[in-house]
C-alpha cells in the first residue's frame, strides 16, 4: 500500500531543537520564527545569560529531547 503524507515541516515554531555544528553546537534553542531565506528559521538561544535571537540553516539543527 502506498501512502502519500506529506512530512510534517521540521522544524515547526516553538518547537525545541539543538545545534549540531558550526560556533553554537550543542547549544538548544527554540525556534520563534521562519526566515525569508530557504531552509533557515529564527532561533533564541541561551547564550552567556542573554536570549540571542540567531538565523541557522535548518541542516545544523536537529529535535531536542
Amino acid at each position: 500500500m502506498d501512502e502519500h503524507r506529506e512530512a510534517a515541516p521540521f522544524p515547526r515554531k516553538g518547537q525545541q531543537v539543538r545545534v549540531v555544528d558550526g560556533p553554537f553546537a550543542g547549544y538548544v534553542g527554540t525556534v520563534v520564527d521562519d526566515d525569508e531565506l530557504p531552509h533557515h528559521v529564527q532561533v533564541v538561544v541561551l547564550f552567556f545569560g542573554r536570549e540571542e535571537n540567531l538565523r541557522m540553516d535548518v541542516l545544523i539543527l536537529e529535535a531536542a529531547p
